[in-house]
């Protein structure tokens, strides 16, 4: 028979557990609304950019300041860890590219500032967590993917994971749309050396070894099957489409195979 001082602990410790969840929930919700209302704020934000560009075609700066005052605030806000696995689902559903990495230590979020033509231009940010802290770069400030003047930059559209026998590799797919016909495609390899997203030598040719490769496209009938690069069998296998010196996709692959630490052009495991 219990004892009436063991139903005293038992209620004591049922008390505790039950304290201890319910600020756990509470803090959950916390976040959740937290992350809700970045969501939501985002989403404005882009409803605002697509309205001036669509409704009020000449007020170049006021589109010019909306784009700078979301890149602010994304920057702003994706210090906070959870934005590496939030849905953003509003913002998404108002033109926001998201691409995350497998593990979620490496995001990049991706805008059309609606300041174009037919050559649109995009505002990326990329986020990332290091060893001791989360990091937010702009991505048109960064040399090493675009550092002309005026360069429109890329839409970030998938991030893939490979690990090797040192550390993961982030492989970044990546687009720029110059007109109605002519696009680039790419794809950068990357990887985490302490607090900086660095780009990797990774893809091997017999005379060089790159960080990334890229081709454009100059065709008005988009076809993906021939012109999007294509990571295949269990990310083993890297394809990349042979394009004609005029930049029409001819239906043929150049092919890298992963040998555990790199992807080296046509040779099987």
């Amino acid at each position: 028979m219990p004892t009436l001082m063991n139903l005293k602990i038992a209620t004591a410790t049922f008390a505790v557990l039950a304290l201890a969840l319910g600020t756990a929930l509470n803090t959950a919700g916390a976040a959740d609304s937290e992350l809700e209302k970045i969501d939501s704020t985002i989403s404005q934000n882009l409803k605002n950019i697509i309205d001036l560009a669509t409704n009020h075609p000449g007020e170049f700066d006021s589109l010019k300041k909306a784009n700078d005052k979301l890149l602010a605030y994304l920057k702003q806000v994706c210090r906070n860890k959870k934005m590496l696995a939030a849905p953003l689902k509003q913002a998404v559903d108002n033109g926001l590219t998201v691409a995350t990495a497998p593990d979620k230590k490496v995001r990049y979020y991706t805008w059309d500032t609606q300041t174009g033509g037919t050559m649109h231009f995009f505002a990326a940010v990329v986020q990332y967590e290091g060893n001791n802290r989360i990091v937010c770069e702009d991505l048109n400030e960064r040399k090493s993917i675009g550092d002309a003047e005026g360069d429109p930059g890329f839409r970030y559209s998938k991030v893939d994971q490979v690990n090797t026998k040192d550390k993961p590799v982030y492989l970044v797919f990546y687009e720029g749309i110059y007109s109605g016909k002519d696009r680039s495609f790419a794809i950068e390899a990357n990887s985490i050396i302490e607090d900086k997203l660095k780009p990797t030598p990774f893809f091997y040719t017999k005379t060089k070894q790159l960080n990334s490769i890229s081709y454009t496209v100059s065709s008005a009938e988009y076809n993906p099957e021939s012109e999007l690069i294509r990571l295949t069998n269990k990310g083993q296998t890297l394809q990349i489409p042979v394009i004609t010196t005029d930049g029409q996709p001819t239906g043929k692959f150049l092919t890298y195979h992963f040998d555990g630490t790199k992807f080296v052009f046509g040779k099987g495991r």
